[in-house]
């Protein structure tokens, strides 16, 4: 994902460190794991109106994105 900042000592939480080098990162890139990114970036671009297929990403990996939005920044927020 792009990263202005190009910045690999940042520290999101639950041990989510991006990455900016190792990973095929080109510069102005950073990486993470799959699951990690998708529980952070799910806060700020979530659309409704723009949902894909909801079977394309394992559940065992959705139940652990789930988890670590709950014990961060979703612990704010009602859940269903």
């Amino acid at each position: 994902f792009f990263n202005p900042n190009n910045e690999g000592r940042q520290n999101w939480g639950q041990g989510v460190s991006p990455s900016v080098e190792g990973h095929g990162e080109v510069e102005g890139e950073s990486s993470l794991p799959f699951h990690q990114f998708a529980s952070r970036i799910y806060a700020f671009h979530y659309n409704p109106y723009e949902e894909g297929d909801g079977y394309a990403v394992p559940e065992a990996d959705v139940e652990e994105i789930e988890a670590m939005v709950r014990e961060s920044w979703g612990r704010f927020f009602a859940w269903a």
